[in-house]
Order: structure tokens, then C-alpha cells, then sequence
């Protein structure tokens, strides 16, 4: 910027002048880009104790408010409130609607066993308000809820599809309470994250009903707002399961995405249930999944009768006494409609079975350990229904000692009527079968491509490691390796490949890029989801 000074004195006020304006422009250009960065401006800080006093202004520990909802009643958007030492129970502070964009935190650090809601006696909620702004976030840190017989977090309702719920739960825990969070029938965008979270359930009874830690349903209002639910660090036991997606015949299909990343769900019914109406994307990367119940599984699908899919990245699946992943059929509403299961870099371990699908499935796993499960490794049936296809693919993968716990056949694969399976570079190792088929059962109308596995110390009576069901079973095999299978290692006709040359290699590499691709594609897509979701993290 140029000046040009008529004098010495007006030159010095002209200068003054510049140097006020540049100053008064950097710090708007400041406060402009801090907002930009930061979402909602940091506002006022207030203080609530159970040994405080309405009648206080909050403005610290020593003038603090005793109630949490009279103190989100004086608070807005960017405040933060610090709770003190204590117990808060009762009607004023269980029964809360706090305002869009608030931050309500332990005052200092601690243990969330220090700072507890009791909701005894009470079937009060939190309730979260949504806002127009995307960068509005109400947050929650360090704080206990506990003994809950319904949920005690709810997102409000009341909304138009201009606004968007975003809610972040950190370092808190959930101890005997009966449902933490229930997202029902949203008519605005909702986001919720738990990040280093406990939720133990307590009051759990395998013979009782309880609920999941959180409950997604879509609106009956013909609003399509999604929903995205991610769970980042959390640890989760003694609960009915930890996450439901839900949607009721009469309500539109509103679009779900959950992720639950470097977590741990264990001695529960379920970790994810998902309702045959719901269309969702799924993720779960570096968790653990243990020691649930033989009446539930860690991944349960009722069916599709939308596509949805979901990506198992790097995951362990161990001692479940049901199904590790669940895929019941249930009658599709769309044609076509498909649970696309995809799995990478997993281990399933001695649960019962480590996938049981009966139809409308589209299940890919590479990369994987699939090991020592008592039923089978992998039991696959498609219903004699048009619309209940499934289609498996399994490559580089181990699958051993399977079978242990009595399976008649199958130890390894079973591969149910028209089900159409490739296999890849698989090791079949010492799995078992009480009557034939120790590695492989392949039933009548089946398909399956076999080739560059190998095959050896399967054991079944009948004495066959890869068995052929029926006149219509279809294999096709080359370049496999087999011994010390315990007698013959297959009746397929024209066998399975064992030492052959191996042949029309340009077509199995086709058909093996074929599945790569599908796998690649579901993982770029469960990557771009994952990116998509609000920061679950606070700096």
C-alpha cells in the first residue's frame, strides 16, 4: 500500500493511522481464521457441584450451580461446564436437554468413577440438540453414567433436515446402565463418536432382554437423514451388544455408517446387529471380538433387503461360543439386494464356526487365519430362492484344525447348494470331519474353482479331505498339492487338480483379479467412510 505525505506532522498521523487499520485487520484476519479452524468460539467457562447452589453464578468452583439442567439452561454455544467431585442424581440432573455446540467435562483430572451421574430410579435422558452449523459439536468428557434401567443419552428429534446432531463422547464410562444412547427416528443428520469409552453392562442376564449400548433407527417421517456412528478406542462387556441398526417396515431407509476402530467387545449377546431393512457401511479395523454368546454372534445381519456392506480389517474374532459373522436369509424386498461381507487380514479362532451365511450374500476373505473352530470354518447355504444367491471368495488364507468339535462334514469349507465359491492359494491343514469331507464338502449344485492350494492332515472316516456331494456338484482345480490325508483325498469326478500342471493359468489369474478387485473396492470404500466421519479426536 502506498502513501504519499503532504507534511511531517501529517505524514506521522497518516502512519499512526495505517498502523491502527493493519492492526485492527490482523486480528480480524485472526479471529477469522481461528473460527474457520475451530468451529464455535470459545465462550464462557462455568462451574457445577452437588455442593453448590442455584442461586450462584457459576462462575467457579467456589460460586457453582448445583444442577445440571438449570446449568444448561444459562449456557450456549461454545461454554464449557466443569463438574466437580460428586454424585449427581435426580430429576435436575438426569433430565437434561443441553443446548447444540456445549462442552460438559470433569473439572479435573480423574477418574469418571469421580464425577457420576446416578440415574437411579429415574428413566430420565440427556438429550443434544442439533444446529444449522456443521462445525457445532456438543462434547462429553471424563464423566460416569450409571445405573440406568433405560437410556441415559438421546438426540433430539424436533428438527428440520437443514440442521445436523454432532456429539462426541469421550474418556467416560457406562457402568449398569441398560441402553447409553438411542437414536430414534432423526429428522436431521446425526453424528455421534465414543473415543476411550467403557460401556459394562451389569445388569446384564443372558436370559433377559436388555438393550444395546446404542440403538440407530430410522425415521417413520419419510426423512432420509443419515446416521454415522463411530467408535474409536472403546472397550465393551456384559451388554446385549453394542451397536443396533434398526428400521421399522413403515419408515424410509435412511443411510447408516458405523465404524469401530482398535476396540474390544466381549462377553456380550451381540457387538453388531443389523436389521434386514437397514441400508448401512460397516467397518471394523484393529479390534477384538471375544467370548460372546452361542445365542448371538459378534456381526449379525437379519438379511438385506438393501445392499449394505461391511469391511473387516485386521480384526481377531476368538472363543465365541455362536457364529464369529452371521448372515441369515430373510425374504428380499429389491431384487438383487446383497450382504457384502469382505474380510482382510482377520484371525478366527476357536469359536463355534467362524462364518455361517445362508443366503444373500456376497462374502470375500483374503489374507486370513481361520483356525481351530469346533463346528466348521466356514458353513455356507443358499435357501432354494431366486434372490438368495451367495457367492464366496477365499484367497491366501490358512484354514486348520477346524472341525473338532463334531462336525459330520465340512471341517474346513462347507460349500452349501448353489453356492459359487474360488479359492486361491489356500492351505487346508488337520481340519476334521466325522463322516467326509475333513477340508472341503462340496454339496450337489455347488460350484467351486480350487486351484494352487494345498491340501494335507485332513481327517474324515469317510476318507476323503475334499468331498463331492452329488452328480451336479462343479469343480474345476489345478495346480493343488495333497498327502497324508488319511486315505483318498478327493471322489470329485476328474478329481481336483492334485499335481497337476497348471493350465490356463491366464484364466484363474482373471478370475483371481476378479476377487482382488472386489476386495480393493470394498476397502477403498470402507477407507472413504471412515475419512468421511467427523474427527473422533480432540487435539
Amino acid at each position: 500500500r502506498q502513501f504519499r505525505f503532504r507534511s511531517a506532522t501529517s505524514a506521522t498521523s497518516q502512519l499512526r493511522a495505517h498502523v491502527r487499520g493493519a492492526s485492527a485487520m490482523l486480528v480480524l484476519a485472526v479471529a477469522v481464521a481461528a473460527a474457520a479452524a475451530g468451529g464455535a468460539a470459545r465462550g464462557a467457562e462455568y462451574y457445577v457441584s452437588p455442593f453448590g447452589a442455584n442461586g450462584n453464578d457459576g462462575s467457579s468452583f467456589g460460586a457453582a450451580w448445583q444442577t445440571l439442567d438449570f446449568a444448561a439452561r444459562q449456557m450456549s454455544a461454545g461454554d464449557t461446564l466443569n463438574l466437580f467431585v460428586g454424585v449427581y442424581s435426580g430429576e435436575g440432573n438426569t433430565h437434561v436437554s443441553w443446548p447444540a455446540g456445549v462442552t460438559v467435562q470433569a473439572g479435573r483430572k480423574g477418574r469418571p468413577a469421580s464425577f457420576q451421574v446416578d440415574f437411579s430410579g429415574r428413566t430420565d435422558a440427556w438429550s443434544f440438540s442439533a444446529s444449522r452449523d456443521r462445525a457445532v459439536v456438543t462434547t462429553v468428557r471424563g464423566v460416569q453414567f450409571s445405573n440406568a434401567t433405560k437410556q441415559v443419552l438421546a438426540t433430539t428429534t424436533s428438527y428440520n433436515n437443514r440442521y445436523i446432531t454432532s456429539v462426541r463422547v469421550e474418556r467416560c464410562e457406562f457402568v449398569s446402565v441398560l441402553n447409553t444412547y438411542t437414536i430414534l427416528s432423526p429428522l436431521t443428520e446425526t453424528n455421534v463418536s465414543f473415543v476411550d469409552t467403557v460401556f459394562r453392562g451389569g445388569l446384564y442376564k443372558p436370559d433377559e432382554q436388555n438393550e444395546f449400548a446404542v440403538v440407530a433407527r430410522g425415521s417413520n417421517s419419510g426423512s432420509r437423514q443419515p446416521i454415522t456412528l463411530t467408535f474409536d478406542n472403546v472397550y465393551a462387556s456384559e451388554l446385549r451388544g453394542l451397536v443396533a441398526l434398526r428400521q421399522s417396515a413403515s419408515s424410509a431407509t435412511a443411510p447408516m455408517s458405523v465404524s469401530v476402530l482398535n476396540s474390544r467387545v466381549m462377553n456380550s449377546r451381540w457387538a453388531l446387529y443389523h436389521n434386514n431393512e437397514v441400508v448401512a457401511d460397516i467397518v471394523l479395523r484393529n479390534s477384538s471380538f471375544t467370548k460372546h454368546l452361542a445365542s448371538g454372534s459378534p456381526v449379525h445381519y437379519d438379511g438385506c433387503d438393501y445392499d449394505s456392506a461391511v469391511m473387516i480389517d485386521s480384526c481377531v474374532f476368538s472363543d465365541n461360543a455362536g457364529a464369529a459373522v452371521r448372515v441369515l436369509y430373510t425374504p428380499a424386498k429389491r431384487s438383487g439386494a446383497q450382504c457384502k461381507v469382505t474380510v482382510q487380514g482377520s484371525t478366527f479362532k476357536k469359536n463355534h464356526v467362524a462364518f455361517n451365511v445362508t443366503g444373500q450374500t456376497q462374502l470375500n476373505v483374503l489374507e486370513s487365519v481361520v483356525s481351530d473352530n469346533d463346528a466348521a470354518g466356514f458353513s455356507l447355504n443358499a435357501v432354494d430362492e431366486p434372490k438368495a444367491s451367495v457367492t464366496f471368495g477365499l484367497l491366501d488364507s490358512l484354514v486348520m484344525g477346524n472341525g473338532r468339535g463334531g462336525a459330520a462334514v465340512g471341517g474346513g469349507v462347507y460349500v452349501g447348494s448353489r453356492v459359487v465359491s474360488n479359492m486361491y492359494n489356500v492351505t487346508f491343514k488337520t481340519n476334521v470331519a466325522t463322516a467326509n469331507g475333513a477340508a472341503l464338502f462340496l454339496a450337489d449344485d455347488s460350484s467351486t474353482s480350487l486351484h494352487e492350494s494345498r491340501i494335507s492332515g485332513n481327517k474324515a472316516p469317510g476318507g476323503y479331505a475334499v468331498y463331492c456331494a452329488g452328480e451336479r456338484t462343479v469343480v474345476q482345480g489345478a495346480g493343488n498339492w495333497a498327502r497324508d490325508n488319511g486315505g483318498t483325498t478327493t471322489n470329485c469326478p476328474g478329481g481336483i487338480g492334485v499335481n497337476t500342471n497348471v493350465d490356463a493359468a491366464a484364466t484363474r489369474a482373471a478370475q483371481r483379479a476378479l476377487v482382488w478387485a472386489e476386495v480393493r473396492d470394498a476397502k477403498a470404500t470402507a477407507d472413504a467412510a471412515v475419512a468421511a466421519q467427523p474427527p473422533v479426536r480432540v487435539a
